[in-house]
């Protein structure tokens, strides 16, 4: 897994948080929890430096973060009301942490099917790994020896949809201007 692929997923589970700001329906991945909890912390430690906004970004963050709390809870068959376990000092928070960071149930259960897997560690057993390499991708010298790509990319279309000649023509003409 390298770094590429890890922020991919970072990135996916805060989009989904955001996305599913007041769903609390459903499951979420141990990653995508934790990835929006990394975000959350990063996100107040910054603002909290600062003066200002610092109860809009706690409101903007508080919401999506107990939302995917639940979630979380879901995906290992506990329900919502769990979270109310916080109320309990100190017990309270290590049996939330213990439980968030429990595997979620395989299958479908009482909250629905099984989430989509963005956790970076966790694979299939029968999948093989996928070998890809940035090289082997056409690179645009190459795109540009292409005949047929080259002609439509040097063609254009005034706003009143008459062809123009080709970009390069257009280039030599003005270059033409300057020097004569």
């Amino acid at each position: 897994m390298d770094a590429q692929q890890i922020f991919g997923n970072f990135l996916a589970a805060i989009k989904t948080c955001f996305s599913k700001y007041l769903d609390a329906n459903g499951r979420a991945t141990r990653s995508e929890f934790w990835y929006f909890f990394l975000f959350s912390m990063v996100i107040s430690a910054l603002f909290n430096g600062g003066a200002g906004n610092t109860g809009l970004i706690s409101l903007i963050l508080f919401i999506p973060s107990i939302t995917v709390g639940i979630r979380r809870l879901h995906d290992v068959d506990k329900s919502g009301w769990w979270l109310f376990i916080v109320l309990i000092p100190l017990f309270g928070w290590l049996f939330l942490l213990y439980t968030w960071a429990q595997e979620g149930s395989k299958g479908e259960n009482r909250f629905g099917s099984e989430p989509e897997n963005l956790d970076p560690y966790e694979f299939e057993e029968d999948a093989e790994p996928v070998d890809f390499n940035y090289e082997d991708l056409p690179q645009a010298d190459d795109l540009a020896e292409d005949k047929d790509v080259e002609n439509e990319a040097s063609r254009t279309k005034d706003r009143y949809g008459r062809e123009i000649g080709k970009v390069e023509d257009k280039r030599k003409k003005g270059s033409d201007f300057l020097e004569g």
